[in-house]
């Protein structure tokens, strides 16, 4: 069976080390906690409006 590793693969973190590569889209991003937004929170103002108005 001839497999053909794919571009993705080929390119991967592990194949040419983490140290060449910028930026690695295949790691997972954590979304940020509400501690971490901090202030970010307590300056936005609240808005309620009825569906379909």
């Amino acid at each position: 069976m001839d497999y053909r590793r794919m571009p993705i693969e080929i390119e991967s973190p592990e194949q040419l080390g983490y140290e060449r590569i910028r930026c690695n889209l295949a790691e997972s991003y954590g979304w940020p906690t509400l501690e971490r937004l901090g202030e970010g929170l307590a300056n936005l103002s609240a808005a309620a409006t009825e569906a379909g108005a």
